[in-house]
């Protein structure tokens, strides 16, 4: 399903309607726009992968919404600021495995409750 954006939506109603349909469909939080204050996710496929970077950049970690993935590695979900925006969807690998990515313009991260189709964990929050 290559064109997901367009169906997405914030509105409880259609989500329940959807929710009754297919009871065991999964979740996806959507980074849509790309305007200050929207969200986005930093989604790291390692585990300390943020305390990492942070450390190597000599930043602190800054406070925000985590989630843990069925992989069990976080999911971090921050609003967007002028920086952010200028990175736009984008990855890093280490060791020749995806290290991280930035997901925002119509892109998804498995939300909370959703179901890892490999690791059959289940999303949560942190």
């Amino acid at each position: 399903m290559t064109d997901f954006p367009i169906y997405a939506t914030t509105k409880v109603g259609q989500i329940k309607r959807w929710s009754e349909k297919l009871p065991d469909a999964n979740l996806a939080l959507l980074g849509r726009d790309l305007q200050v204050g929207d969200i986005f996710f930093l989604e790291f496929d390692c585990a300390n992968g943020l305390e990492e970077a942070a450390t190597e950049m000599g930043q602190p970690i800054p406070p925000t919404r985590i989630h843990l993935s069925g992989r069990r590695f976080d999911h971090y979900v921050f609003r967007q600021t002028v920086r952010s925006l200028m990175l736009g969807n984008r990855g890093a690998k280490r060791e020749g495995k995806e290290w991280f990515s930035l997901r925002m313009h119509n892109r998804y991260v498995l939300g909370p409750g959703s179901i890892h189709p490999e690791t059959g964990n289940v999303n949560l929050h942190r």
